[in-house]
């Protein structure tokens, strides 16, 4: 005996906001210096830590050329 069932189901979407950011004209940003081009200004991205005995990690993308770098030792620049 075989049975076949079909299901059918209408997914409606609808907007849920804004969207994402895609460019802050802003002009402001965290103040770190970019090891590609020089730029002194980033966005910040705090990731957390791992475990609890590990320094926090953070991820800085330069406002000028995006070039992003992954801070996880605990120091500043």
């Amino acid at each position: 005996m075989t049975s076949h069932i079909k299901f059918s189901e209408e997914i409606k979407h609808e907007p849920v906001g804004e969207g994402i950011l895609k460019e802050d004209s802003s002009g402001k940003g965290f103040p770190h210096t970019c090891k590609k081009c020089g730029y002194q200004q980033a966005e910040v991205v705090e990731l957390g830590a791992s475990y609890s005995d590990e320094a926090d990690k953070f991820l800085f993308t330069c406002k000028k050329c995006g070039f992003t770098e992954k801070q996880h030792d605990g120091t500043g620049n």
